[in-house]
C-alpha cells in the first residue's frame, strides 16, 4: 500500500439492546470484531485509528487500548451517531486524505474492499466521500475525503451523516466490490450466527 494518509473512526459506542451485549467484543474464533475492523482498517493504510466508545463501556475501552488505537468517548449516550463521530473525527491525528468511516457491527468486510476505497481516493484526491458497493448497493465502511471532514463537524446534533454524505453525489464516488459483508451488518443475534457460519 501506498501511504496515502488515511485514518479511520471505529464507531463501537457500546451494547445493543437488540443484541444483548457489546458488538465490538463478539468473538470470530480467536479474534473479536472491534479487532477484526481495527486490523482490516490498518491493512488499508489508516495509520490514525480512533475508537468511539459510550461513557460507560469500560471493556471496550480496555479492548481497544489493548490495539493500540487511540479512544474517543461519547459524552451522552443518547445523542446520536453523529455526535459519536464527531468525538472521533475530534482526535484524529494531523490532517489526514481520508478518514474511514467504520461501524464495529461489520467486522466480516475484506480488507480488499477498504483497499479498493483507498485506491480510489488516491487515483482521484477531489472525491468528497466514496461508498464501497455491492450488488447496486452502497455499504460500509465510507471513506471521507479530507475536504468535507469540516462539514462532518459543524453538523447539529439532529442531523446524520447523510447530510454530507448525500449533499452533492458530484463529488462522491462508488466503488464495486465483490464483498456482501459491506452492506450486511450484525443487528441480531440470528445476523451473528450467519456470520459465524460464514467462516466455518
Amino acid at each position: 500500500m501506498n501511504r496515502l494518509g488515511l485514518s479511520a473512526v471505529v464507531l463501537a459506542a457500546g451494547r445493543s439492546s437488540r443484541m444483548g451485549r457489546d458488538k465490538a467484543l463478539l468473538p470470530f474464533g480467536d479474534t473479536t470484531a472491534l479487532q477484526r475492523v481495527v486490523a482490516a482498517s490498518r491493512a488499508a493504510g489508516a495509520e490514525g485509528i480512533v475508537v468511539v466508545i459510550g461513557p460507560k463501556a469500560d471493556a471496550i475501552r480496555d479492548a481497544a487500548l489493548a490495539l493500540d488505537v487511540r479512544v474517543a468517548v461519547t459524552p451522552d449516550q443518547k445523542a446520536g451517531p453523529i455526535a459519536s463521530l464527531k468525538a472521533g473525527l475530534s482526535e484524529v491525528p494531523g490532517d489526514p486524505a481520508g478518514v474511514f468511516v467504520f461501524p464495529v457491527d461489520h467486522p466480516l468486510v475484506a480488507e480488499a474492499s477498504l483497499i479498493a476505497l483507498a485506491q480510489a481516493l488516491a487515483r482521484d484526491r477531489s472525491r468528497a466521500v466514496l461508498f464501497p458497493r455491492h450488488g447496486g448497493r452502497r455499504g460500509h465502511p465510507v471513506l471521507l475525503g479530507h475536504q468535507v471532514l469540516d462539514e462532518v463537524l459543524g453538523l447539529p446534533r439532529a442531523a446524520t451523516l447523510r447530510a454530507v454524505t448525500l449533499a452533492n453525489e458530484a463529488r462522491n464516488a462508488d466503488v464495486d466490490v465483490v464483498d456482501p459483508w459491506v452492506v450486511s451488518d450484525l443487528d441480531t443475534p440470528d445476523d451473528y450466527q450467519r456470520a459465524l457460519r460464514s467462516l466455518a
